[in-house]
Protein backbone atom coordinates (compact mmCIF):
# COMPACT_ATOMS: atom_id res chain seq x y z
CA UNK A 1 0.00 0.00 0.00
CA UNK A 2 3.21 2.43 1.27
CA UNK A 3 4.40 1.46 -2.52
CA UNK A 4 1.37 2.33 -4.29
CA UNK A 5 -0.22 5.23 -2.73
CA UNK A 6 2.68 7.21 -1.39
CA UNK A 7 0.88 7.91 2.08
CA UNK A 8 1.52 11.58 3.71
CA UNK A 9 0.74 10.35 7.55
CA UNK A 10 0.17 7.26 9.18
CA UNK A 11 -1.48 6.77 12.56
CA UNK A 12 -0.70 3.27 14.55
CA UNK A 13 -0.72 0.63 15.52
CA UNK A 14 2.38 -0.26 13.71
CA UNK A 15 3.53 -2.97 15.79
CA UNK A 16 0.07 -4.88 16.90
CA UNK A 17 0.35 -5.61 20.77
CA UNK A 18 -2.20 -8.47 20.04
CA UNK A 19 -0.55 -9.74 17.33
CA UNK A 20 -0.52 -13.73 17.44
CA UNK A 21 2.97 -14.07 15.99
CA UNK A 22 4.69 -11.95 18.53
CA UNK A 23 3.25 -14.56 21.46
CA UNK A 24 4.96 -17.31 20.18
CA UNK A 25 7.79 -18.18 21.99
CA UNK A 26 9.37 -18.64 18.57
CA UNK A 27 8.90 -14.51 18.16
CA UNK A 28 12.74 -13.51 19.94
CA UNK A 29 12.82 -10.00 18.02
CA UNK A 30 12.49 -6.48 20.26
CA UNK A 31 9.93 -4.47 19.51
CA UNK A 32 12.10 -1.94 18.93
CA UNK A 33 13.46 -3.72 16.39
CA UNK A 34 10.44 -4.54 14.69
CA UNK A 35 9.52 -1.13 14.68
CA UNK A 36 12.31 0.31 13.18
CA UNK A 37 12.89 -2.53 10.07
CA UNK A 38 9.07 -1.17 9.02
CA UNK A 39 9.98 2.10 9.08
CA UNK A 40 13.23 1.32 7.18
CA UNK A 41 10.99 -0.34 4.33
CA UNK A 42 8.23 2.32 4.41
CA UNK A 43 11.28 4.46 3.92
CA UNK A 44 12.57 2.02 0.83
CA UNK A 45 8.95 2.01 -0.31
CA UNK A 46 8.64 6.05 -0.90
CA UNK A 47 11.98 6.22 -2.19
CA UNK A 48 12.49 6.97 -5.90
CA UNK A 49 9.54 5.36 -7.59
CA UNK A 50 6.79 7.34 -10.33
CA UNK A 51 3.31 5.60 -10.57
CA UNK A 52 0.45 5.90 -13.07
CA UNK A 53 -3.35 5.93 -12.21
CA UNK A 54 -3.64 2.35 -12.39
CA UNK A 55 -1.06 1.71 -9.66
CA UNK A 56 1.58 0.25 -11.54
CA UNK A 57 5.13 1.16 -11.97
CA UNK A 58 5.73 3.23 -14.35
CA UNK A 59 8.94 3.77 -13.59
CA UNK A 60 11.74 3.03 -11.52
CA UNK A 61 14.68 5.89 -11.25
CA UNK A 62 16.15 7.70 -8.44
CA UNK A 63 14.30 10.50 -8.51
CA UNK A 64 13.47 13.07 -5.43
CA UNK A 65 11.10 11.81 -3.18
CA UNK A 66 9.05 14.83 -1.86
CA UNK A 67 6.74 12.64 -0.33
CA UNK A 68 6.54 14.57 4.01
CA UNK A 69 5.62 11.38 6.59
CA UNK A 70 3.92 12.45 9.60
CA UNK A 71 3.95 9.44 11.93
CA UNK A 72 1.24 9.22 15.25
CA UNK A 73 1.37 6.42 17.54
CA UNK A 74 -1.67 4.27 18.81
CA UNK A 75 -0.44 4.53 22.77
CA UNK A 76 -2.98 1.98 24.02
CA UNK A 77 -2.26 -0.67 20.66
CA UNK A 78 1.43 -0.06 19.76
CA UNK A 79 4.16 -2.02 21.58
CA UNK A 80 6.61 0.59 20.92
CA UNK A 81 4.67 3.19 22.31
CA UNK A 82 4.14 4.27 26.02
CA UNK A 83 0.04 3.17 27.25
CA UNK A 84 -0.64 6.88 28.31
CA UNK A 85 -2.44 9.90 26.95
CA UNK A 86 -1.59 11.94 25.74
CA UNK A 87 1.33 10.21 24.29
CA UNK A 88 4.38 11.43 23.22
CA UNK A 89 6.33 11.34 19.75
CA UNK A 90 7.10 7.94 18.81
CA UNK A 91 11.21 7.44 18.75
CA UNK A 92 12.27 6.78 15.11
CA UNK A 93 15.68 5.34 14.22
CA UNK A 94 18.56 7.46 13.36
CA UNK A 95 18.73 6.17 9.65
CA UNK A 96 15.74 6.45 8.99
CA UNK A 97 15.89 10.41 10.21
CA UNK A 98 18.76 11.13 8.17
CA UNK A 99 16.90 9.24 4.67
CA UNK A 100 14.02 11.50 5.30
CA UNK A 101 15.11 14.65 7.23
CA UNK A 102 12.83 17.43 7.31
CA UNK A 103 10.12 15.59 5.71
CA UNK A 104 9.81 13.01 8.33
CA UNK A 105 7.94 14.23 11.77
CA UNK A 106 6.99 12.51 14.37
CA UNK A 107 3.88 13.52 16.30
CA UNK A 108 2.13 13.35 19.58
CA UNK A 109 -1.02 11.46 20.10
CA UNK A 110 -3.36 13.94 19.76
CA UNK A 111 -2.70 16.47 18.15
CA UNK A 112 -3.13 18.88 15.44
CA UNK A 113 -0.74 19.33 12.14
CA UNK A 114 -1.10 22.91 9.37
CA UNK A 115 -0.50 21.59 5.69
CA UNK A 116 -0.27 24.86 3.43
CA UNK A 117 -2.63 26.56 5.55
CA UNK A 118 -5.12 23.54 6.25
CA UNK A 119 -5.30 22.48 9.67
CA UNK A 120 -6.05 18.49 10.57
CA UNK A 121 -6.36 17.46 14.12
CA UNK A 122 -5.24 13.45 14.42
CA UNK A 123 -6.44 11.22 16.98
CA UNK A 124 -6.66 7.55 17.45
CA UNK A 125 -8.16 8.35 20.96
CA UNK A 126 -8.31 4.70 22.40
CA UNK A 127 -8.23 5.94 26.00
CA UNK A 128 -9.47 3.94 28.95
CA UNK A 129 -12.89 5.46 30.05
CA UNK A 130 -12.27 6.22 33.35
CA UNK A 131 -8.56 7.16 32.75
CA UNK A 132 -6.54 9.18 34.71
CA UNK A 133 -4.10 11.35 32.65
CA UNK A 134 -0.52 10.26 32.86
CA UNK A 135 -1.34 7.28 34.20
CA UNK A 136 -0.12 3.03 33.13
CA UNK A 137 -3.23 1.30 32.56
CA UNK A 138 -1.45 -2.03 32.43
CA UNK A 139 -2.74 -4.66 35.26
CA UNK A 140 -1.52 -8.05 35.75
CA UNK A 141 0.69 -7.95 32.12
CA UNK A 142 -1.96 -6.64 30.28
CA UNK A 143 -3.17 -3.48 28.71
CA UNK A 144 -6.35 -2.15 29.90
CA UNK A 145 -9.44 -2.39 27.19
CA UNK A 146 -9.20 0.50 25.28
CA UNK A 147 -12.44 2.20 23.41
CA UNK A 148 -11.36 5.01 20.84
CA UNK A 149 -13.35 8.50 21.09
CA UNK A 150 -16.47 7.34 18.46
CA UNK A 151 -17.25 4.09 20.15
CA UNK A 152 -16.89 6.31 23.48
CA UNK A 153 -19.00 8.69 22.15
CA UNK A 154 -21.82 6.15 21.53
CA UNK A 155 -21.74 4.31 24.68
CA UNK A 156 -22.10 7.35 26.16
CA UNK A 157 -24.20 9.70 24.44
CA UNK A 158 -28.27 9.91 25.62
CA UNK A 159 -30.52 10.73 22.77
CA UNK A 160 -34.20 10.88 21.52
CA UNK A 161 -36.15 12.47 18.80
CA UNK A 162 -39.58 11.69 17.28
CA UNK A 163 -37.54 11.37 13.84
CA UNK A 164 -35.06 8.83 15.30
CA UNK A 165 -35.01 6.64 12.11
CA UNK A 166 -34.04 9.48 10.03
CA UNK A 167 -30.90 11.16 11.84
CA UNK A 168 -27.47 10.43 11.45
CA UNK A 169 -26.14 8.86 14.25
CA UNK A 170 -22.69 8.66 13.52
CA UNK A 171 -22.43 12.70 12.44
CA UNK A 172 -24.23 13.64 15.52
CA UNK A 173 -21.52 11.35 17.43
CA UNK A 174 -18.67 13.11 15.56
CA UNK A 175 -20.65 16.87 16.11
CA UNK A 176 -19.56 16.54 19.76
CA UNK A 177 -15.88 17.18 19.69
CA UNK A 178 -16.55 19.96 17.66
CA UNK A 179 -18.96 21.41 20.01
CA UNK A 180 -17.02 20.48 23.27
CA UNK A 181 -13.93 22.14 21.59
CA UNK A 182 -11.95 18.73 22.39
CA UNK A 183 -10.23 15.42 21.13
CA UNK A 184 -10.69 13.97 24.33
CA UNK A 185 -11.96 13.23 27.23
CA UNK A 186 -15.29 14.02 26.87
CA UNK A 187 -17.22 16.31 29.14
CA UNK A 188 -17.70 16.05 31.54
CA UNK A 189 -15.17 13.60 32.12
CA UNK A 190 -15.82 9.99 34.03
CA UNK A 191 -14.47 9.96 37.36
CA UNK A 192 -11.52 9.67 38.88
CA UNK A 193 -10.22 11.45 35.60
CA UNK A 194 -8.08 14.24 36.28
CA UNK A 195 -7.97 16.67 33.20
CA UNK A 196 -5.70 19.43 33.83
CA UNK A 197 -2.69 18.05 32.01
CA UNK A 198 -5.07 16.65 28.96
CA UNK A 199 -7.17 20.49 28.76
CA UNK A 200 -3.47 21.43 27.30
CA UNK A 201 -2.95 19.29 24.85
CA UNK A 202 -6.79 17.99 23.57
CA UNK A 203 -8.58 21.33 23.46
CA UNK A 204 -9.16 22.68 20.10
CA UNK A 205 -9.04 27.03 20.24
CA UNK A 206 -10.41 26.62 16.97
CA UNK A 207 -12.96 24.28 14.25
CA UNK A 208 -9.94 22.48 12.55
CA UNK A 209 -10.73 22.04 8.87
CA UNK A 210 -10.44 17.90 8.97
CA UNK A 211 -10.19 15.55 12.20
CA UNK A 212 -9.23 12.30 11.18
CA UNK A 213 -10.57 9.60 14.29
CA UNK A 214 -9.58 6.07 13.49
CA UNK A 215 -12.36 3.82 14.46
CA UNK A 216 -13.18 -0.23 14.54
CA UNK A 217 -16.71 1.08 13.41
CA UNK A 218 -17.55 1.36 9.76
CA UNK A 219 -15.13 3.60 7.88
CA UNK A 220 -16.89 7.18 7.06
CA UNK A 221 -16.74 10.88 5.98
CA UNK A 222 -19.19 13.30 7.53
CA UNK A 223 -18.94 17.23 7.33
CA UNK A 224 -19.97 19.18 9.93
CA UNK A 225 -20.07 22.74 10.23
CA UNK A 226 -17.50 23.14 7.23
CA UNK A 227 -15.16 20.73 9.28
CA UNK A 228 -14.89 17.31 7.67
CA UNK A 229 -14.71 14.77 9.89
CA UNK A 230 -12.74 11.30 9.09
CA UNK A 231 -13.01 7.48 10.14
CA UNK A 232 -10.59 5.63 7.72
CA UNK A 233 -11.08 2.24 9.48
CA UNK A 234 -8.04 -0.23 9.78
CA UNK A 235 -6.10 -0.60 7.39
CA UNK A 236 -4.47 -3.76 8.55
CA UNK A 237 -7.35 -5.96 8.99
CA UNK A 238 -7.19 -9.73 7.82
CA UNK A 239 -6.59 -9.78 3.91
CA UNK A 240 -7.15 -6.33 3.33
CA UNK A 241 -7.92 -2.68 4.74
CA UNK A 242 -8.67 0.63 4.14
CA UNK A 243 -7.35 4.47 4.09
CA UNK A 244 -7.75 7.53 3.41
CA UNK A 245 -7.03 9.95 0.11
CA UNK A 246 -7.84 13.13 0.24
CA UNK A 247 -7.12 15.65 -2.48
CA UNK A 248 -6.60 19.24 -0.53
CA UNK A 249 -7.20 22.30 -3.57
CA UNK A 250 -5.71 24.69 -1.18
CA UNK A 251 -4.85 27.02 -3.91
CA UNK A 252 -8.48 27.36 -5.03
CA UNK A 253 -9.42 28.17 -1.07
CA UNK A 254 -10.92 31.33 0.04
CA UNK A 255 -8.97 31.88 3.63
CA UNK A 256 -9.83 28.06 3.67
CA UNK A 257 -13.21 28.32 4.82
CA UNK A 258 -14.80 26.10 1.72
CA UNK A 259 -12.61 23.56 2.11
CA UNK A 260 -15.17 20.66 1.85
CA UNK A 261 -16.22 22.19 -1.50
CA UNK A 262 -13.23 22.38 -3.32
CA UNK A 263 -11.22 19.35 -2.05
CA UNK A 264 -11.71 15.52 -2.54
CA UNK A 265 -11.80 12.81 0.08
CA UNK A 266 -12.51 9.21 -0.36
CA UNK A 267 -11.97 6.53 1.63
CA UNK A 268 -10.23 3.21 -0.51
CA UNK A 269 -10.32 -0.20 0.13
CA UNK A 270 -7.67 -3.04 -1.13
Amino acid sequence: MVNYNNPNFQMGPFVERKNAYMKLPQFSEEYGDVMDELMRKIAKSLEGRVFNSFNLIKQTQNIPCRTELIVQPAPFRDACSIPVFPTPALKICSDVCKKFGRRLHSVPEPCVVRINGVELALTSSEVKVSILIILFTISKGRVTPYLQIISHLSKSEWHRSEDQENRDRIARLASHMLEQGSLYPLFPPALPTSIEECIKVCSLRSAPHVIVCPSVLASFIKIINKTVIVNPGIAARGATGTFLRCELATSIVEDVTNLPDCSKFEIVRF
